[in-house]
C-alpha cells in the first residue's frame, strides 16, 4: 500500500505538472557592505520566477528530499531566525545589529512583518548553523508554506517570489521541492529544482520539457535527457514495467492480507540524557487495508516482548502512551523515551487495557510475557470506529515504543478489520529485526512452514510417515501419552509428531510391584536405623530397591526418650560445697544419676575458687599522690581494703613521702610571634614550661599568650558603572589596587581589589504620533520630552531620551431631519440613524463627524365617491367625475397625497 501512494503521488504530480506556471529559480545577490563581515562573505536571495499563478509551499518528504548547501558554513547571526518574518527588522539601524539584516533564512514572498507558517516541530537552525539544511528522506520533514492567494504568494513586478536569503563565505548549491497554483487556483507541484548559479551563469541539465527528467531551472542542454516512458512504475503490481518511467494508472494488485507484518524501526532518543547506548525502537503494524483493534494474549496464544538486559522504565511514565503526560516532555528528558504498548499514535486518547492489566513489572525488568497460563486473558484496545485504529500515510499502526540497551525479540497477537468489517486474528507474529528480515522456512508445502518469514533460513521440514518402538519396565504404573497402565502387555498409540507427520508409537510394557514393611522401637536420645542416626520421636520410612527392582519402602515408629543433663557454675573464695563434697580448687565436677524417663542425668558443676590476697608498696611523689580513689597530700603509711579480681579481699599497704613543686606566671601580647625558652609560638594560647626544683618536683612557668595577625583580606572584585570609591580613593579606571591599614589586633591589613569599570550609554530619538504613542512599555498621550533608563549590555544604565509630538484627533456632530432621503458628504441616507464620517484634519489625524438623522417619510391615501350632481372635498366643490389630488402636510411634517375617485 505505501508503494502504491508514492506511485499515485507520483502519477498525481504528472498530471499537474501540464499546469505549472514556475519560470525556474533565479539566484542574485545584495550589497553587505554595511555589515561587520570582514571574511568575504556573501548575501545571495533565492526566487522563483513565475508566469502568473503563485507560491504556497516549500517542501521535503520521505520521497523528495530538499538541500541547500555551502561550500562553508552559513551565516546565523545571534538575534537571527529561520524563518524572515520573525526577524526584527526594528534592530536594523543600530550598531550592535549591522549583520541581523544579512541573516540566513527561508521565506514565501519579502516580508519582515508577515511570517511565513512552518511545519509544527521543522528545525531549520539546526541546518543553517553548519553547512547544509536537509530536510525529507531519511531526514525530518516538512513545509515552509502560505495559504493560497495571499498577497506574498504572488510574484512582483519582475515575475519573482522570494523563497529565502544565505550568507556564506562558500559556494551555493542544493535542489528544493515548490508547490503552487495556476491563475485558475490548479495546484501544481516542482520536484528537485536545481539551485542555479549567479545571473548569466550556465546551470547544466536537461532543457527538453517534453523529456521525463526536464530541468526547468537548466539553461544547458548537457545531453542528459531521457523519453518519457508510460506504464505501471510500482513493482508491487502484478503488472508492473521495470522500463516505465511514468506511470499512466494501469497498475493492477493481487488481492492482499489485511496484515503485511510488523516494522520495527529506530527514533532519534538523542536529547533523551541517555550514557549507556540506549536504543529507542518504535513497533508498527504494517496494514494492507483494514484497522487494528487488539493487542492480546490467550491461554492458547501467549505474548512475549523481550530485551537481553533491561528496558527504560521512565520516572513519571506509563505503560499505556496515551496515560504519559507529554507535558513534562522539556522536564524529564527519558519521559519522551518511556516504555509503553499502544494502538495508534496518542497522548491524549489511551488505548483500554483489560481491567487489572499491569505491564509496569514486565518493562521495569527485561520482558513483558502475557497469556499462556489458565484465566490470563489480557488485551489492550480500541473501539473500531477510533481513528487511530487506522494506518497512517505509510499505512502503519503504532504498536509500542520500547528502549533499551539489548536486543529486541518476542512475538505478539493482533486483531483487526479488513476493508469490508470483517474480523481477523493473527497469532505468533515475530518481532523483526531493524531493516525487517524475518528468517524462517518460507516454502507453503513444508510443514514448518512460517507464514510471516521473508528470507529462507533453509530450515524447511518434510513429511514422512514414522514408527517408533519402546521396551521399558516401571514399577507398579506406567504413564504414556496420557494412559496409566497398571499391567504388563504391548501397548500401541497413533499421533502426529512434532513435525506434523503421521507416526504409530509402539511401547512393550513390563509392570513390576513395589514391597512394604513396618516396625516399633523405644531408645535414649538416639536410634541408628538403615545407616541414618534419629534423635526424635517419629514415623521414619526408608526406601530400598527389592529383587524384582522396584521400591521396598520399610516404616519404624520410634520412641526416643532423653537423657537429661544439667549445669551450673559457682564461684567462691577458697572453698566450695556441693553434692556432700567440699572442693577447695578450680575445676568440671559431674555428679551422675537416673530421670524419670529411666535414661542417665548428668549434673556438671563448672566451679572458681579464687583467693584472698595482700600488697605492699612504696611511693614519692611531688604536692599530692592518688591512690585508689583518694587523694594523699602528706607523707604517711596507708591501707585499702578492695575486692580482687578474683572476687575475694585484697588488702594493699602504702608508704608515702610528699615533697612539693613550685609554679610561675608571664602574660604577654605580641604581633605574629612571641619567643619564650627557646620556642617560638605563632597562636595565642596558654603554655607552659616545665624544669625541676630543688626538691626534684616540677617547677612549671606559665605562660599567657595574645599572639594578634597581622591579616591580607580576601581579594575583593567589584564591577562598577563609570567610577568607584574604595578606602576614600575614587577611581574610574579597571585595574588591580591594594590599600595597607592597622587591624583591629594593631597589626597590619593589607587589602587588595580588582576592579572593572564599565560605561553608562546615551541615546535620543524623535517621533510625532497622532492621540498617543508607546514607547519602552509606556503608552504617551501628550507633546514632550521623554527619558526611559534600562541597562546596557554591560550592565551600567542607558539613558535613552524620546522628543515627542503628539498631534489629536478631532470630532463633530450635527443633527437633521429630513422627509424619504438626506445627503451628506457625498451619500444619500434614506433610514434614520447614526452615521459617521472620517476624515484627516489639519493635523494629519483622524476627524470623525458624527450625524444623528431622522427621516420622516411622506405619506398617500385614496377613497372612492359616488354624488349627485356635486361633491365637495377638502374646501372644493367638483361636479364632474374624475379622479383628484389634493396635497397637504402630515403629522411628521412631510408631504400627504390624497386621491379621490369621483
Amino acid at each position: 500500500m505505501k508503494k502504491f501512494l508514492l506511485v499515485l503521488a507520483t502519477f498525481i504530480c504528472s498530471i499537474s505538472f501540464s499546469q505549472s506556471t514556475l519560470i525556474g529559480l533565479v539566484l542574485d545577490n545584495i550589497d553587505n557592505t554595511s555589515s561587520g563581515f570582514s571574511n568575504g562573505e556573501v548575501t545571495y536571495r533565492l526566487y522563483a520566477e513565475l508566469n502568473g499563478g503563485q507560491i504556497t509551499h516549500i517542501f521535503a518528504d520521505q520521497s523528495n528530499p530538499l538541500l541547500i548547501s555551502t561550500s562553508t558554513t552559513f551565516y546565523e547571526d545571534n538575534f537571527g531566525e529561520d524563518i524572515q518574518g520573525l526577524v526584527n527588522n526594528a534592530f536594523f539601524g543600530l550598531g550592535p545589529f549591522a549583520n541581523l539584516p544579512f541573516d540566513t533564512w527561508l521565506t514565501i514572498g519579502d516580508s519582515y512583518t508577515d511570517p511565513a507558517s512552518k511545519t509544527f516541530g521543522l528545525d531549520l537552525e539546526t541546518g543553517f548553523e553548519n553547512s547544509n539544511l536537509s530536510l525529507g528522506g531519511g531526514n525530518p520533514q516538512g513545509a515552509v508554506y502560505r495559504s493560497a492567494n495571499d498577497p506574498l504568494c504572488l510574484p512582483d513586478a519582475n515575475g519573482y517570489v522570494l523563497l529565502g536569503q544565505f550568507t556564506t563565505t562558500g559556494e551555493l548549491s542544493g535542489f528544493i521541492n515548490l508547490m503552487g497554483r495556476d491563475a485558475n487556483g490548479n495546484e501544481w507541484t516542482e520536484l528537485n529544482i536545481s539551485i542555479p548559479g549567479l545571473e548569466g551563469s550556465d546551470v547544466p541539465g536537461c532543457t527538453d520539457p517534453s523529456a521525463f527528467n526536464y530541468d526547468p531551472s537548466a539553461n544547458l542542454d548537457d545531453g542528459s535527457c531521457i523519453d518519457v516512458i508510460n506504464g505501471c512504475t510500482d513493482p508491487s503490481a502484478s503488472n508492473y514495467d521495470s522500463s516505465a518511467n511514468t506511470d499512466d494508472g494501469t497498475c493492477s494488485y493481487l488481492s492482499l492480507p489485511p496484515l503485511a507484518g510488523l516494522v520495527l524501526e529506530t527514533v532519534d532518543n538523542s536529547s533523551g540524557g541517555f550514557t549507556n547506548s540506549e536504543v529507542t525502537y518504535r513497533l508498527y503494524a504494517n496494514l494492507n487495508s483494514g484497522l487494528i483493534t487488539f493487542v492480546f494474549a490467550d491461554e492458547i496464544n501467549p505474548l512475549e516482548i523481550s530485551t537481553s538486559t533491561n528496558f527504560v522504565d521512565a520516572e513519571f511514565g506509563e505503560d499505556i502512551q496515551g496515560l504519559v503526560n507529554d507535558g513534562f516532555f522539556g522536564f524529564v528528558p527519558s519521559l519522551t523515551y518511556d516504555t509503553w504498548l499502544t494502538i495508534g499514535d496518542s497522548y491524549s486518547d489511551a488505548a483500554q487495557t483489560t481491567p487489572g492489566l499491569d505491564l509496569s513489572s514486565g518493562f521495569s525488568g527485561s520482558s513483558l510475557s502475557l497469556g499462556g497460563t489458565v484465566n490470563s486473558d489480557a488485551a489492550i484496545f480500541r473501539t473500531p470506529d477510533n481513528p487511530l485504529c487506522f494506518p497512517d500515510a505509510n499505512g502503519y499502526v503504532l504498536l509500542g515504543q520500547f528502549t533499551t540497551t539489548g536486543e529486541l525479540s518476542g512475538f505478539i497477537n493482533l486483531m483487526g478489520q479488513d476493508a469490508n468489517g470483517n474480523e481477523w486474528t493473527e497469532t505468533n507474529i515475530p518481532i523483526p529485526s531493524i531493516g525487517g528480515d524475518i528468517l524462517g522456512c518460507t516454502d507453503p508445502n513444508a510443514i514448518n512452514y512460517n507464514i510471516w518469514a521473508n528470507t529462507d533460513d533453509g530450515s524447511c521440514e518434510f513429511c514422512d510417515d514414522i514408527d517408533s518402538f519402546i521396551s521399558n519396565e516401571a514399577c507398579d504404573s506406567y504413564d504414556w501419552n496420557g494412559v496409566t497402565y497398571t499391567e504388563s502387555g504391548t501397548y500401541t498409540f497413533e499421533t502426529i509428531n512434532s513435525s506434523g507427520c503421521d507416526s504409530t508409537a509402539t511401547l512393550i510394557l513390563t509392570i513390576n510391584s513395589s514391597t512394604t514393611s513396618q516396625e516399633s522401637v523405644s531408645a535414649c536420645d538416639s536410634y541408628d536405623w538403615n545407616g541414618i542416626t534419629y534423635t526424635e520421636s517419629g514415623l521414619y520410612t526408608y526406601e530400598s530397591t527389592n529383587n524384582e527392582g522396584c521400591t521396598d519402602v520399610a516404616t519404624l515408629i520410634l520412641t526416643i526418650n532423653s537423657s537429661s543433663t544439667s549445669q551450673e557454675s559457682a564461684t567462691a573464695c577458697d572453698s566450695y560445697d556441693w553434692n556432700g563434697t567440699t572442693y577447695t580448687e578450680s575445676g568440671v565436677y559431674i555428679y551422675e544419676s537416673t530421670n524419670d524417663e529411666g535414661c542417665s542425668n548428668v549434673d556438671i558443676l563448672n566451679l572458681t575458687i579464687n583467693t584472698s590476697s595482700t600488697s605492699q608498696e612504696s611511693a614519692t611523689a611531688c604536692d599530692s599522690y592518688e591512690w585508689n580513689g583518694n587523694t594523699y597530700t602528706e607523707s604517711g603509711t596507708y591501707t585499702f581494703e578492695s575486692t580482687n579480681d578474683a572476687g575475694c579481699t585484697n588488702v594493699a599497704t602504702l608508704i608515702l613521702t610528699i615533697n612539693n613543686s613550685s609554679p610561675s606566671f608571664t602574660i604577654a601580647n605580641e604581633c605574629d610571634s612571641y619567643d619564650w625558652n627557646g620556642t617560638t609560638y605563632t597562636e595565642s594560647g596558654t603554655y607552659t614550661y616545665e624544669s625541676t626544683n630543688n626538691e626534684g618536683c616540677t617547677d612549671v612557668a606559665t605562660l599567657i599568650l595574645t599572639i594578634n595577625n597581622s591579616s591580607t583580606s580576601e581579594e575583593e572584585f567589584a564591577t562598577a558603572c563609570d567610577s568607584y570609591e574604595w578606602n576614600g580613593v575614587t577611581y574610574n579606571q579597571s585595574g588591580t589596587y591594594t590599600f595597607e591599614s592597622i587591624n583591629d589586633d594593631g597589626c597590619t591589613d593589607i587589602a587588595s581589589l580588582t576592579l572593572t569599570i564599565n560605561n553608562s550609554t546615551l541615546s535620543q530619538e524623535s517621533a510625532t504620533a497622532c492621540d498617543s504613542y508607546d514607547w519602552n512599555g509606556t503608552t504617551y498621550t501628550e507633546s514632550g520630552t521623554y527619558i526611559y533608563e534600562s541597562t546596557n549590555d554591560a550592565g551600567c544604565t542607558n539613558i535613552a531620551t524620546l522628543t515627542l509630538t503628539i498631534n489629536n484627533s478631532s470630532t463633530s456632530q450635527e443633527t437633521a431631519t429630513a422627509c424619504d432621503s438626506y445627503d451628506w458628504n457625498g451619500t444619500t441616507y434614506t433610514e434614520s440613524g447614526t452615521y459617521t464620517y472620517e476624515s484627516p484634519n489639519d493635523a494629519g489625524c483622524t476627524n470623525i463627524a458624527t450625524l444623528i438623522l431622522t427621516i420622516n417619510n411622506s405619506t398617500t391615501s385614496q377613497e372612492s365617491a359616488i354624488a349627485c350632481d356635486s361633491y365637495e372635498w377638502n374646501g372644493t366643490t367638483y361636479t364632474e367625475s374624475g379622479t383628484y389630488t389634493f396635497e397637504s402636510t402630515n403629522d411628521q411634517g412631510c408631504t400627504n397625497v390624497a386621491t379621490l375617485t369621483l
